[in-house]
């Protein structure tokens, strides 16, 4: 980078707390007195308690469906190996996809060409499919880690406290900056001196 970009974007970082303060206290607010914010205060507690315990229920859900699924097809399945897929039509053919992330990849089981997008940037990929269901089928590397023990036990232990931060910062941030007692300037005067 230049000199000049360099400084600029100094001044840019210098004076952008500046603007998120300014943009706080133009935020609209419901001043309450301090009965009213107490009340406010205790709602919204129980209500982010409300949803964080919801939230929480509904991702463990998922690492426990993901598992299952997982488990179901890795009991009794067959390996197939997925080629690229070729460009199946004309505007396909003109207009190849610039991104490399997700493509389509075919395989074929007892004479059934079945195709998926799959992230990875392999030539080949190594799918697992139920052999009772061979439409029921992912990559082979995704299933043995979904359908581990340590996939339900990250899963767990990272998403929901992330869903708990989350849920106190967004009461936070509404019981601080949009029902308070007082003007944001005072509060931040207060932490400030």
């Amino acid at each position: 980078m230049t000199q000049g970009r360099d400084e600029l974007a100094h001044r840019q970082a210098r004076w952008l707390p500046g603007l998120l303060l300014d943009l706080l206290e133009r935020a609209p607010r419901v001043e309450l007195s301090e009965d009213g914010h107490a009340a406010v205060t205790i709602v919204a507690r129980h209500l982010f308690l409300l949803i964080f315990f919801m939230g929480s229920v509904h991702t463990v859900q998922g690492v426990l469906r993901d598992y299952r699924h997982a488990r179901s097809i890795l009991r009794n399945h067959g390996v197939a190996i997925a080629a690229p897929a070729k460009a199946d039509t004309a505007l396909d053919r003109l207009l190849p996809t610039a991104r490399k992330d997700r493509d389509l990849y075919t395989f074929t089981v007892d004479g059934t060409s079945y195709s998926a997008s799959f992230a990875t940037d392999d030539t080949t990929v190594q799918v697992a499919y139920a052999k009772a269901q061979p439409g029921r089928f992912d990559r082979l590397d995704v299933l043995e880690y979904k359908g581990s023990t340590a996939y339900v036990i990250i899963g767990t232990l990272v998403a929901v406290p992330a869903l708990a931060m989350a849920c106190w910062a967004s009461l936070a941030f509404l019981t601080r900056f949009f029902f308070r007692v007082g003007r944001w300037s005072d509060l931040h005067r207060r932490n400030q001196g």
